[in-house]
């Protein structure tokens, strides 16, 4: 674990390892690995947001189907007692 931290901490771990030439430095395409690892992180918050949103949503549609379903039973009980 101690040699992954000091990996980390010696700066190699954002360091521009992809070689680009002289003539395109500042450009689009020239920050290295960086772009990538901005890339990587979209997709991650973007799929965990898709995830809670998606669960969120199923159980909103459990609750409301749990709701019908105990009225539906309970109109079902009153009609019952009324014709006896």
């Amino acid at each position: 674990m101690h040699l992954s931290w000091s990996w980390f901490a010696s700066g190699y771990f954002y360091g521009n390892f992809i070689e680009t030439p002289e003539q395109a430095r500042f450009a689009l395409f020239s920050g290295g690995i960086m772009p990538m690892m901005n890339i990587a992180l979209g997709l991650k918050v973007a799929s965990a947001l898709f995830l809670m949103f998606t669960v969120l949503t199923a159980l909103h549609i459990a609750g409301h189907e749990r709701q019908d379903s105990e009225a539906t039973g309970q109109e079902e009980s009153s009609n019952r007692e009324e014709a006896t």
